[in-house]
């Protein structure tokens, strides 16, 4: 990223580190992730990494943060490719909505989903 600091957005943030070749979103604490937030991700990041199946993605769900099914189509529809994916979820509602997800999307790359972030880091090959 052209940068050493998150953008921050109304509901979440996004923060590339070219050196680790690593996306970072975070949506914050109870927020409901709509149709044009998902748009705006792959804007954002569209705009900060040229070379996407070099990058990992690790996108951390605040606590009773969600997503809307219309939100979920559309990334579905605009996913952007990366080496792996990791999830960082907070609660049971979204342990259930990310397991649906992983169940029946395709699969376009290694997706996975974690309690700690530290977990989900060391899958990805990060080092904190």
């Amino acid at each position: 990223m052209s940068g050493d600091k998150a953008i921050e957005f109304d509901k979440w943030s996004i923060y590339v580190d070219d050196k680790q070749k690593l996306i970072t979103i975070r949506i914050y604490e109870s927020m409901n992730i709509e149709e044009n937030d998902i748009l705006d991700m792959v804007i954002e990041q569209k705009s900060r990494c040229k070379d996407f199946p070099e990058y990992s993605r690790i996108i951390i769900a605040g606590q009773h943060s969600n997503i809307s099914p219309d939100a979920r189509n559309t990334l579905q529809k605009v996913e952007l490719p990366v080496k792996k994916e990791a999830y960082v979820i907070q609660g049971l509602a979204q342990k259930l909505i990310v397991n649906f997800y992983i169940k029946f999307r395709p699969n376009k790359h290694p997706f996975r989903a974690f309690n700690d972030e530290e977990a989900a880091m060391k899958w990805l090959g990060i080092n904190s």
